[in-house]
């Protein structure tokens, strides 16, 4: 076997010794712990909350639905997240961990709805 034929196979073994641990990746990735989901709607061109509390440095799924006939947009310049919701539709954008603060966040097609994410330290942490 050339040297070339080796490298080939033992890469071709490594992948799919990777492949085949994929389900165990979540563990390697932080315990496959669940990540808590907020929703957010967009409804009558604002978005509802307005104001959404989330525990501060947690990771969090923000679901978001768009109740109304026409695109919205999820954009942050602080969260750092940009995200068009389809008319009627739903999507998730993940954010966090975040330090304790304020993160506003506006829908670009419709500058009116505007919003906040407003992360604080869950009850009872220190």
């Amino acid at each position: 076997m050339t040297p070339r034929a080796r490298a080939l196979t033992a890469a071709a073994l490594l992948a799919a010794a990777a492949l085949s641990a994929a389900p165990a990746a979540p563990a390697f990735w932080g315990g496959g712990a669940p990540v808590p989901a907020f929703s957010l709607e967009i409804r009558g061109g604002r978005f509802v909350p307005a104001t959404l509390t989330i525990p501060s440095g947690t990771k969090v799924r923000l679901a978001l639905a768009n109740r109304d006939s026409a695109p919205a947009e999820f954009e942050s310049f602080l969260l750092h997240r940009e995200l068009i919701v389809p008319a009627g539709g739903t999507a998730s954008v993940f954010v966090g961990p975040l330090a304790a603060g304020s993160y506003e966040f506006f829908d670009d097609f419709h500058r009116a709805a505007k919003g906040a994410l407003v992360a604080a330290p869950a009850a009872g942490a220190r």
